[in-house]
């Protein structure tokens, strides 16, 4: 399958979780993941066990992450299944400007592709009313693959990653507030801490610089009080 449908796929998959249709997005991305497979990723990436870190060759071009924020999503919402979180879920969505029938923005496709496939599981986790905690359980996994991809990637290569860092840390801190495991939620935090101090973080929007500074500031406050 090449970049080009991959990353079709990819789009489609996005419009869904932008229309409130998580199962169908489920499904696409899932299919699109079919597609980095038959290409030879990493089958550490592609298994169950959900790794931290995997090897993936990547080549030498820039690609800027063009995010898109989710217009339909009302943050009320949140605060009604999982009232006693500190965490405000980053439902933004993004996709590579540039695409190429090359390894040059392979892993950064592939980034894509879990980060909205974690996405679309962590939505439906919180507002489907069957498989509630299975689908959280997959969101995290799949914010884990896009992490581990990250971590293979020339950083200089991708730029906005900031706010994709950020993103992934903020929406497994939520997800484990929301399940109660407050230590690891807490681990969250300190990985945004150190991002958002550093100097890539003037290149955050005001609104994502806001999100994240609250989520940080709200969990160490409230970091005694009993979890979701």
């Amino acid at each position: 399958m090449t970049n080009r449908r991959i990353v079709a796929l990819t789009n489609l998959g996005v419009k869904n979780i932008h229309s409130g249709r998580y199962d169908s997005a489920i499904l696409t991305l899932k299919h699109a993941v079919s597609g980095l497979s038959s290409r030879c990723l990493q089958s550490s990436l592609l298994d169950e066990s959900g790794a931290d870190y995997v090897d993936v060759i990547t080549g030498g071009s820039s690609v800027t992450l063009a995010w898109v924020a989710l217009q339909c999503m009302d943050e009320t919402n949140f605060t009604i299944v999982s009232a006693h979180n500190t965490f405000t879920p980053f439902t933004s969505t993004f996709t590579p400007e540039t695409v190429l029938d090359s390894v040059d923005i392979y892993a950064e496709i592939a980034m894509s592709i879990f980060f909205h496939l974690g996405l679309a599981h962590h939505l439906a986790g919180l507002f489907s009313r069957v498989d509630s905690q299975e689908h959280l359980e997959h969101a995290l996994m799949s914010y884990k693959r896009s992490l581990a991809l990250f971590r293979s990637t020339n950083i200089s290569r991708v730029k906005c990653w900031a706010t994709f860092v950020l993103g992934v840390f903020n929406n497994m801190g939520h997800i484990f507030r929301h399940l109660g495991e407050c230590s690891q939620a807490l681990q969250c935090i300190a990985h945004m801490e150190i991002v958002i101090s550093s100097h890539v973080a003037s290149d955050l929007t005001e609104e994502d610089d806001m999100i994240f500074s609250a989520s940080i500031l709200c969990g160490i406050r409230c970091h005694a009080a009993p979890c979701a």
